[in-house]
């Protein structure tokens, strides 16, 4: 019963490798780990997550430049305001 909890156990490692973590795993040429090539749909369905991690990097760079913007408009409102109280 002892050898049956380990391929169970193994099992159960294998899981995450269909998360974001899993797309790390795979080798260059496709392959997961121990040579396990992918079926289409999970080509498929790790090309559509890699992708949405792109977006997600886009979308949070959009953001810090936009961050960006709004704290120089801020400053500068804040300088016109003090040149104006200054007047």
């Amino acid at each position: 019963e002892g050898v049956v909890g380990l391929p169970r156990q193994a099992g159960g490692v294998q899981p995450p490798h269909g998360g974001p973590g899993g797309v790390a795993s795979a080798g260059p040429n496709g392959t997961g780990p121990g040579g396990y090539l992918p079926n289409p749909q999970q080509q498929q369905l790790m090309k559509q997550m890699m992708a949405m991690e792109q977006e997600k990097r886009v979308q949070l760079h959009l953001m810090e430049q936009q961050k960006a913007q709004l704290i120089r408009e801020q400053r500068q409102q804040q300088q016109q305001q003090h040149m104006l109280a200054e007047q």
